[in-house]
């Protein structure tokens, strides 16, 4: 059921219309079901306010940073599973306006919808007060996410980029991680590409040998 003052309790902020907030909160279904507005145009707005507040932020924190570091770690912060998990901790979703002929259940559970939510709540807030107020809330909810400390390293998942390509080329990739014989406290990965091997990557740690392995082996295939 929808309850703004909960809502708005939970969200630490008072729309001035509350017709927003009513509109953030209304799914696609029950729209086309009630003739209302859904969260999606409000959706559309609040993805791009989100980008740009959480890319100044990292432009200011990171002021020596190239634009690959930046980008990726933009994508890590704004991330769908980030976002959903706010909407979880809030305890938001149970409040989405869903059509009585949806898989309630299923939607309301739905990672995807959720992240819809969260972008959708930006947009009304911008809607309603402007920038300034929604970008309060979006670094206040996202304040973990924004204060961990982001290297090259914790933002360029190398590994999963060469997993999802192989299977997407219908290519068995594997990992063999060791020490190297040379030295105990190195360790040495190698990429395997059906059976064969494809590139070799050191690092101080088995997670580190892996990224530098499937960096290079991203590069031949």
């Amino acid at each position: 059921m929808f309850e703004p003052l909960k809502i708005q309790e939970k969200i630490g902020y008072v729309f001035r219309n509350v017709e927003l907030l009513s509109e953030a909160f209304t799914h696609a279904s029950f729209s086309n079901e009630h003739a209302l507005p859904s969260y999606e145009r409000l959706e559309f707005l609040g993805d791009s306010v989100l980008g740009m507040v959480v890319a100044e932020y990292l432009y200011g924190r990171y002021p020596g940073a190239d634009e690959g570091f930046l980008t990726k770690t933009k994508a890590s912060i704004v991330s769908g599973k980030t976002l959903a998990a706010v909407i979880e901790r809030l305890d938001l979703v149970q409040y989405l306006r869903v059509s009585s002929g949806n898989n309630e259940t299923e939607v309301r559970e739905s990672k995807n919808i959720k992240e819809d939510l969260f972008e959708a709540l930006v947009g009304a807030i911008t809607v309603d007060s402007g920038i300034d107020e929604s970008r309060k809330f979006i670094l206040r909810e996202l304040a973990d996410e924004l204060s961990r400390t982001y290297t090259v390293d914790n933002v360029t998942d190398f590994k999963s980029k060469l997993l999802e390509k192989a299977v997407h080329k219908g290519i068995k990739a594997e990992f063999i991680v060791g020490v190297s014989p040379c030295d105990p406290k190195t360790f040495v990965a190698e990429v395997m590409l059906d059976g064969v091997v494809c590139a070799s990557g050191t690092g101080a740690s088995k997670k580190k040998a892996a990224q530098s392995a499937a960096e290079a082996a991203l590069k031949k295939i």
